[in-house]
């Protein structure tokens, strides 16, 4: 009868381990984050594992903004990469939306890998005339 105990205990005990150990340990992939970034902020993107990035950017500005250049560099698993199209020519009003193409962005990595990515947006208030940057990281994974 004792080691009919023992043995129901261990196996009771290698149940509770599996148990508690499923619990905390979840695989998930790279989470998307975003710092910096005043005036143009991006409130969406994507990088893709061929190289292209597209970036949805936001003028929080109360003035009408011209976005007068634009960088991208991918920090962790890349490099440069080269905007795709010209920039706008309009301007942008206080809260509205413009993308970004970017291309040949050189990664290094594959599909669902971690990225990082260094933005700089540099524009012109179109009242004032006065110049400002807006920069900052984005990351999560590639597409």
């Amino acid at each position: 009868m004792d080691e009919l105990v023992k043995y129901l205990l261990l196996i009771a005990f290698v149940f509770l381990a599996f148990f508690l150990w499923d619990l905390h340990v979840k695989v998930q992939g790279p989470q998307t984050g975003i710092e910096g970034f005043e005036t143009l902020k991006p409130v969406d993107w994507m990088l893709t594992a061929s190289g292209d990035f597209t970036l949805l950017v936001r003028n929080r500005d109360a003035s009408l903004l011209e976005i007068t250049a634009a960088t991208a560099d991918v920090r962790v698993g890349g490099g440069q990469c080269a905007l795709k199209n010209s920039l706008p020519s309009e301007t942008l009003k206080q809260h509205e939306y413009i993308f970004l193409n970017f291309t040949d962005c050189r990664i290094t990595r594959q599909k669902g890998e971690y990225s990082k990515v260094n933005v700089s947006l540099d524009y012109r208030k179109y009242s004032s005339g006065e110049t400002g940057r807006s920069e900052g990281v984005i990351w999560g994974p590639l597409q």
